[in-house]
């Protein structure tokens, strides 16, 4: 993936003292969960990013010259457990998922516009219960969907499943078992 990395921003990650600072979007069924590994609460793009500090980790984004799928796992400790139960009651395979890189001042502010480190889709989800909980998340990457086998057949049963009211394959059916004579006159 290319990337435009501003010059503020690669002399805040070359500097001395570099402070890093993740964003990460997940895109829920209830609604998009935007978080910060920032100690606070902070606005970027328009859109307030919840400080989770060191409560959260992102593991290992990976990139590869290969065509190959490649993943990342996101971690959230430290929640209260009871939220748990609406976290595993919608449905998030499949959703987007977006993790962006950006550096913060010597006063705590965005450097620049943060970088996108990683597009892709919700995958698993796992928590652990005790005292608080703890949630990972995996995501994938786009390209793990290629691998997916698409099964589609031309059959009526098929578009009517698509389209309820579509009667255009009704005689594929009967078309297939039709015995053809050629060449009688």
């Amino acid at each position: 993936m290319a990337r435009d990395i501003t010059t503020a921003s690669l002399e805040a990650a070359t500097g001395e003292v570099s402070r890093p600072v993740f964003f990460v979007l997940l895109d829920l069924p209830d609604g998009a969960v935007r978080l910060t590994t920032a100690a606070g609460s902070m606005s970027w793009d328009s859109e307030d990013w919840l400080g989770v500090g060191a409560l959260g980790r992102i593991g290992e984004i990976e990139e590869t010259g290969s065509l190959q799928a490649n993943g990342v796992e996101m971690s959230l400790s430290g929640i209260n457990p009871d939220i748990v139960p609406a976290v595993l009651a919608g449905s998030y395979q499949g959703r987007a998922c977006r993790v962006w890189l950006g550096f913060l001042t010597d006063s705590y502010q965005l450097v620049a516009s943060p970088i996108l480190l990683f597009a892709g889709i919700l995958d698993q989800l796992s928590i652990e219960l005790g005292e608080s909980a703890s949630i990972t998340a995996q995501a994938q990457s786009r390209l793990a969907d290629w691998e997916r086998p698409r099964v589609q057949r031309y059959t009526d049963a098929s578009q009517r499943m698509l389209f309820a009211e579509d009667r255009f394959l009704e005689g594929v059916n009967a078309a297939a078992n039709m015995e053809l004579v050629w060449g009688r006159g």
